[in-house]
């Protein structure tokens, strides 16, 4: 997969097994979409407003919630997991700012620890 995105995707699927052909053809799909755009973007980059080209950071952010917001409607889990994680990461962000540690790293160490904490948690609790 070329990107995280097309995994969920790929995830998303309720097969046990995904089909040869459905995997590259999403991963294909992924990695043209990345070719063009890229080539795109270095061609027209300069013809945008300074406007629109500074707003253009914004995709990415609403791409991700594009892809969060549906798991978070079907999976309690997944609502479990970002709310600890947006919890944690809140305290950590106030730490970091104490201790000069970057705020990537806090970022990292909450989404991994509540994705530790909730799979611990459905190991022990069968859920």
């Amino acid at each position: 997969m070329t990107t995280d995105e097309l995994f969920s995707v790929a995830l998303l699927e309720k097969h046990q097994a995904l089909p040869p052909a459905y995997v590259i053809g999403i991963g294909l799909s992924g990695y043209l979409s990345w070719v063009v755009g890229t080539a795109f973007g270095i061609g027209l980059t300069d013809l945008l407003p300074p406007a629109l080209a500074s707003s253009m950071g914004i995709g990415l952010y609403a791409m991700f919630l594009g892809l969060l917001v549906p798991a978070l409607r079907e999976q309690p889990q997944a609502r479990l997991v970002t709310l600890i994680a947006v919890t944690m990461n809140l305290l950590l962000y106030a730490l970091a700012t104490l201790l000069g540690i970057g705020h990537g790293l806090t970022i990292f160490i909450a989404t991994v620890s509540a994705v530790a904490l909730v799979t611990a948690a459905k190991k022990r609790l069968q859920w």
